[in-house]
């Protein structure tokens, strides 16, 4: 775990963050004082996480043509449900339930939203400009703001790419937090446990049900349409946060695995 946790930081640091912002961004794992005791469970998961996405969008997701900066901003162009839906992020939901999530391939699958989930919020990003920062949200009106055209910033130079790269973690990290003070990590886990043993609805409800469909409807050309969008990549992230408590980090390229 401590492993993961200075790979994110190193990362974090290549792409040009100052310590003080990784310090604010990516809180320090907790360590007991006693020699063989275990790490903050909540934070400790969340690095975890955190590291494997970003490691396995960057090692696997850029190696295949459909996962291009152009290929993703073509699905942005198609709309939320044509381009993103029954092909992309519902594929990867139906395979997680089918295969479950206390296998190994069930978390794979679980980790591939995820992973889709983050370049879907980055190519809305750039195709239809930033999220409200959190800032920003304590500003009124913020929900109704629109933007007028794209940014097209797949155009751009790998520079301003990498900024949106920056940006989106940075946000996501942020909504986590807002997140987790609504929600805590034993209320998700217990949700989890019922989503591995059949019983789908809690999780189903809230990314599906409410983030997705509410996205849907307000539109990703709207603040409040991108602000749903990112509570449902973030509640995405808190799934595999809470099935890595529980039954560990997925593996990609291992034989099938059962955790009990």
């Amino acid at each position: 775990m401590l492993d993961d946790d200075g790979r994110a930081r190193d990362q974090l640091a290549q792409w040009g963050w100052s310590p003080e912002r990784i310090a604010h961004e990516l809180p320090e794992l907790v360590i007991e004082p006693k020699p063989g005791e275990k790490l903050t469970v909540d934070e400790s998961a969340w690095h975890e996480v955190f590291s494997w996405v970003h490691n396995d969008l960057n090692h696997y997701g850029r190696d295949r043509q459909e996962y291009t900066v152009a290929a993703d901003d073509a699905r942005t162009s198609l709309g939320l449900e044509k381009g993103w839906g029954p092909g992309k992020t519902r594929m990867y939901w139906d395979r997680a339930i089918d295969l479950n999530i206390t296998t190994n391939r069930g978390r794979v699958e679980l980790a591939s939203l995820v992973g889709c989930s983050v370049g879907m919020l980055r190519s809305v990003w750039r195709v239809h400009g930033p999220l409200t920062s959190h800032a920003g949200m304590d500003q009124p009106g913020w929900k109704q703001r629109f933007l007028a055209a794209p940014n097209e910033l797949h155009d751009r130079e790998d520079l301003q790419l990498g900024q949106v790269e920056t940006d989106v973690w940075t946000w996501i990290q942020r909504q986590r937090l807002a997140m987790r003070l609504m929600t805590s990590a034993a209320d998700d886990d217990r949700v989890t446990r019922d989503f591995a043993d059949g019983d789908h609805g809690a999780w189903e409800g809230e990314l599906w049900g409410e983030y997705w469909d509410w996205a849907a409807h307000y539109g990703l050309s709207s603040q409040e349409g991108k602000y749903q969008l990112g509570r449902f990549v973030v509640g995405a992230f808190r799934l595999m946060e809470s099935s890595t408590r529980l039954f560990g980090l997925p593996q990609r390229g291992v034989p099938d695995l059962v955790s009990t």
